[in-house]
């Protein structure tokens, strides 16, 4: 289990999580990418400005939409996997769980929260990518903090 939860926390470093397929007009185009912890709107309009495509707002629109979409649908499938642990954190002055799976990368998981509160971290005027960063520092502080207990038991079942 501790090394599960290893190999679980050690990939949390902001990188392309996924790439959605996009075409215009009955023309392909490069695929977008979405890396963890960026806010798809950002996402979205450097996919624009790198592709010169003139940011029409049914074309931004859908292409929010589809990556917000699929960044849900990739955290929230849970199916077959075993629940680790949840990861409490407060945001204004709302108390949060975070469940965290096995084999769910957990850039995935904070990058698809922060997404998700994208309205309520504009009050607090901080970005989907220092949320992400703060999630992810709270899931290590927690995972240290289980390391260390299991050490510590492992230890004291030794004497």
């Amino acid at each position: 289990m501790l090394i599960l939860l290893l190999l679980l926390l050690c990939g949390a470093v902001h990188s392309s999580l996924f790439e959605i397929p996009v075409s215009l007009d009955q023309k392909s185009l490069p695929s977008i990418h979405y890396d963890g912890g960026s806010d798809p709107a950002q996402t979205v309009a450097a996919y624009l400005i790198a592709n010169d495509l003139k940011p029409q707002q049914d074309l931004v629109n859908a292409l929010n939409k589809r990556v917000i979409s699929m960044l849900h649908t990739l955290a929230t499938n849970t199916a077959g996997k075993e629940l680790l642990f949840n990861v409490p954190f407060t945001l204004g002055s709302v108390t949060y769980e975070l469940p965290l799976y096995e084999k769910m990368s957990v850039l995935l998981v904070a990058s698809n929260f922060c997404v998700t509160h994208v309205n309520m971290l504009d009050t607090y005027e901080i970005s989907v990518a220092e949320c992400t960063s703060t999630v992810i520092q709270l899931t290590d502080d927690l995972h240290d903090r289980l390391l260390s207990y299991a050490t510590s038991e492992d230890r004291r079942k030794g004497m």
